[in-house]
């Protein structure tokens, strides 16, 4: 029971990586898309 214990805290770990990293790209998409349009109005 302890190994499946410990695969399970491993596979919470690379799901929060994962979310993590989702976020990220997101926000970033999001953060550029901003300035994109912003760059835009200037035209």
């Amino acid at each position: 029971t302890n190994v499946i214990l410990h695969y399970h805290y491993i596979m919470m770990i690379f799901a929060t990586i994962i979310v993590v990293q989702i976020l990220l790209q997101i926000c970033s998409l999001y953060y550029h898309g901003r300035r994109f349009n912003e760059v835009i109005k200037e035209f």
